[in-house]
């Protein structure tokens, strides 16, 4: 059975190539996460902010997508008006991908 985990769609986004908030396939998300060493995190981590680096809409402009250590996993001590901070974490919560595929043919 396992734990469910939830993956960060967000870093995928920030540093996979592998698609944008307009969409994209499952085969070159996985693929990235297999390529990369730390796999991807979890979405408490880095959670879903619906932007992409081609994006501008709403808010998305005023956030900064680029595949840095502080966009893969990072904590915020409170709000930046009330003088926080956030700061990347180096070392997180991850899940790999050891293979991937399609299937085809007959569901059973």
């Amino acid at each position: 059975q396992g734990v469910d985990i939830n993956l960060s769609v967000q870093h995928v986004l920030n540093c996979g190539n592998a698609g944008s908030c307009h969409g994209g396939g499952s085969g070159p998300a996985y693929q990235w996460i297999k390529n990369n060493q730390d796999g991807v995190v979890f979405d408490t981590c880095n959670g879903y902010l619906a932007c992409s680096s081609e994006s501008s809409e709403g808010f998305c402009g005023h956030v900064d997508t680029t595949c840095k250590k502080e966009n893969v996993c990072r904590t915020c001590s409170t709000f930046t008006a009330k003088g926080g901070f956030c700061v990347d974490i180096d070392y997180f919560p991850n899940a790999t991908v050891a293979e991937h595929g399609e299937v085809q043919g007959e569901a059973r």
